[in-house]
């Protein structure tokens, strides 16, 4: 294990070497042989961009505190423009050519915001846990199932670790695992990159066990609404993630932000469809004591709803930036996180989010909360906020403990060196 992270360290002084020697290098988020946008090694961000007949062109990223960049026009119909530094981690972008915003074509799309966004990806030190390495890789697959409940077909990511297609005879435990507001099925494996952070935890870590990820869509249309209708759970704030929460500090105040929201159409497809869709077709250990639920942002809220909703499906829990605040202790989830009983159910209730995060403070007096009620759980705090970076790193975390024999005991464990 230690000379698989002294080799990981070794790559990233390489990889940076290779970024000095450049003056400018295009970005990996970039479709293939387009080379804008483009970095230089203190990660400045050039775009280029044709509209030879518009009059105004600039470029919005949407950080915590969002860029709105104008890009001058050439003498050959290309508008360019250079950012100051910007920090490591995913952002997503718009262009705005006169007034109309739409997509960068040199950029790949990601699902954010409830459209389909253009994106950067900037390396930084956490990037070779999310990079593609040369380790066993597991598979990424598109699964169909209909649902009887919304009488519509639905789209669900599976990942299954790289032991899956060798060990025909070994079953598997689950992790369903959650994005946020605005965002979709594809948001984990996209931005969030969770086949490759599990490919090398898996051996950087060789302890994680092997699981499958289910990634699934948990805002459910309205069932008394048109096709054309907004998706239900999707409103309130945009953080720079996309998903639900303020930028920065910001956060929505004194307001309980998705406590209340009881996700029902959701929860239904969740237990009566998509766990025994997933258990029929995959090679699954169909008991609780196999099986996570975890998300970010909305995706937190549903893992307090519908985790603690269905403890007689799941016995692991994640809440990354969970959007949740001003919990009523006694009443809220029937009162279960007051109840230290409920230690006796739950293997692992894990909460994670950024310093930064608008949604710090209320997740912080919930933590509070709990240690007061002698609720066992693990507690991170991170140094960022609402952003995939943070939420890159709380997936590795959280991973890395699950459907141990020996569950985490402590509040605040130490961070695993391969992992800061």
């Amino acid at each position: 294990m230690r000379s698989l992270g002294i080799a990981f360290g070794v790559a990233l002084v390489l990889a940076a070497a290779c970024v000095a020697e450049d003056s400018v290098t295009p970005l990996t988020s970039n479709v293939q042989g387009a080379q804008y946008p483009q970095m230089t090694p203190d990660r400045r961000v050039t775009f280029r961009l044709r509209a030879a007949d518009a009059t105004k062109v600039q470029v919005r990223v949407e950080m915590p505190k969002p860029i709105v960049l104008d890009l001058s026009k050439s003498d050959n119909g290309y508008w360019l423009g250079t950012t100051d530094p910007i920090a490591p981690g995913f952002w997503y972008y718009s262009v705005i050519v006169d007034g109309f915003t739409t997509l960068d074509p040199s950029s790949k799309t990601y699902f954010g915001y409830a459209r389909e966004c253009s994106g950067i990806e900037i390396p930084g030190p956490d990037s070779l846990l999310s990079d593609a390495v040369d380790v066993p890789h597991g598979t990424l697959r598109d699964v169909w199932y209909y649902s009887a409940s919304t009488h519509v077909w639905r789209r669900a990511k599976v990942y299954t670790p790289p032991n899956y297609d060798k060990q025909s005879a070994v079953r598997f435990p689950v992790l369903y695992l959650q994005h946020g507001a605005g965002e979709n099925e594809t948001s984990w494996s996209n931005q969030g990159r969770e086949t490759f952070i599990m490919d090398n935890l898996y051996s950087v870590r060789p302890s994680t066990k092997q699981m499958i990820i289910v990634n699934d869509n948990g805002i459910v249309p309205s069932l008394t609404a048109s096709s054309a209708g907004p998706a239900r759970g999707a409103g309130g704030g945009r953080g720079a993630s996309g998903a639900f929460g303020g930028s920065g500090r910001g956060g929505r105040g004194p307001s309980r932000s998705m406590a209340d929201n009881q996700f029902a159409e959701f929860g239904q497809i969740l237990v009566a469809e998509l766990i025994p869709y997933i258990d029929k077709n995959f090679r699954t250990i169909a008991d609780r004591d196999h099986r996570a639920f975890a998300g970010l942002s909305m995706g937190g809220a549903q893992a307090f709803r519908l985790g603690l909703g269905h403890l007689d499906q799941f016995a692991w829990l994640g809440a990354f930036s969970a959007a949740v605040a001003n919990l009523d202790f006694a009443k809220d989830y029937d009162g279960k996180l007051a109840d230290p009983q409920i230690n006796k159910q739950l293997k692992l209730l894990w909460m994670g989010v950024g310093k930064q995060d608008g949604l710090h403070d209320g997740l912080l007096a919930i933590h509070q909360n709990l240690e007061k009620a002698n609720v066992r759980h693990v507690w991170v705090e991170g140094e960022g906020g609402h952003v995939w970076g943070e939420w890159r790193g709380y997936l590795a975390r959280f991973a890395s403990l699950l459907f141990q024999d020996t569950p985490p005991k402590a509040t605040r464990p130490a961070s695993p060196p391969a992992l800061k």
